[in-house]
């Protein structure tokens, strides 16, 4: 048999808060395609090489990545388990509370009960889980408010206790979202402190970031999985397929009427609209234009996934009944009009398995 080189697959996951629903069912329709087509337990998490994830994509992808507790290799979870917890917990975590206001009425961040909430979900789901324990390389962006810059926490780092973390302590730096989380400080494994609050204010769509800490960390995918079909060297654009997936494209308007004269305080939740969005669509741009610079036969190995939503489910902790169900239902009517493309990542999913 012809000795065919595998491709790298890449798996980003934009932040977005209780919008996650919509890389869940997304996720989800790519997983019932590789259980009926390949096997009956698939997971996704077995079948990528490398994720990427900012804030609630940060959490999807450790879930994804988390080892099987008799199988430390395999994945322990489905992408069904991390949306019965959007679909179950998502109120809890992300909602502001009628009595938290009134308890802490001046304070900017108005989400403590939220913050409890979250801390508590996150320790029971990942427990004592370390970065360096998850079965695949990965990379997850918080903001350190101390160095006023990224903070990237990435598994290949990890093996030094200097740069190794809980991953409840990841998951909830990357997810510190301003105005709905309190900032968090976390310890790394050596006691180095970091105070961070959510990623998506540097890069909410982590995918060019995901490349680029490939690049940074030189990794041969090739003995890291120990697998001679993957390329054998820091892998070069072509060789990867990237899978990108955001939670719904739709910037909130602000008029000139609507900011001008207003407060300070009043501008928390234009400024965290703003910055969540910015640059989300110009990665997407920019990837586009690295795979344009690539031969014909490589660049239908870019895959970007969004869908429009309506201004009402762009607020990160809208948690009503009806925003959940528009946010399934914008999710469940993007996959039924984007099948073929999702059903060529699931066959290459399946082609360049590990």
């Amino acid at each position: 048999m012809e000795f065919r080189e595998k491709k790298i697959i890449l798996l980003s996951l934009d932040g977005g808060g209780i919008r996650g629903i919509i890389t869940c069912v997304i996720l989800k329709y790519i997983e019932d395609q590789l259980k009926q087509l390949d096997d009956e337990n698939a997971k996704i998490g077995d079948y990528v090489d490398f994720v990427s994830g900012t804030s609630t994509g940060a959490l999807i992808a450790s879930l994804l990545l988390m080892p099987d507790d008799n199988h430390p290799k395999k994945a322990k979870h489905s992408i069904t388990d991390a949306l019965n917890i959007y679909l179950g917990e998502g109120k809890n975590i992300f909602s502001k509370t009628f009595w938290t206001l009134l308890n802490n009425p001046l304070s900017v961040f108005k989400g403590n009960l939220a913050t409890i909430v979250l801390e508590e979900q996150l320790n029971i789901v990942f427990k004592n889980t370390e970065l360096k324990h998850l079965i695949r390389p990965c990379a997850f962006v918080a903001y350190d408010t101390v160095n006023q810059k990224p903070k990237i926490f990435n598994s290949i780092d990890a093996i030094s206790p200097f740069r190794n973390f809980y991953v409840k302590d990841v998951c909830r730096a990357s997810s510190a979202a301003p105005t709905y989380f309190e900032p968090v400080n976390i310890q790394s494994f050596a006691k180095q402190e970091f105070c961070c609050i959510d990623g998506g204010v540097f890069a909410n769509n982590p995918t060019f970031l995901g490349y680029i800490e490939t690049q940074k960390q030189k990794i041969n995918f090739n003995k890291y999985l120990k697998d001679e079909s993957k390329f054998n060297g820091i892998a070069p654009l072509k060789e990867f397929v990237v899978i990108s997936i955001g939670n719904g494209s739709r910037a909130k308007s602000y008029t000139y009427q609507d900011l001008y004269g207003i407060s300070k305080s009043k501008w928390v939740d234009p400024l965290v609209d703003i910055f969540i969005s910015t640059g989300v669509d110009m990665v997407d741009t920019e990837m586009q234009s690295l795979y344009s610079l690539l031969k014909p036969k490589y660049q239908q190995n870019y895959y970007r996934f969004n869908p429009q939503i309506p201004e009402s489910a762009i607020d990160l902790g809208n948690v009503s009944d009806d925003n959940i169900k528009t946010l399934l239902k914008v999710a469940k009517n993007y996959v039924a009009n984007h099948k073929d493309e999702l059903d060529e990542v699931v066959k290459k999913l399946i082609d360049n398995k590990t």
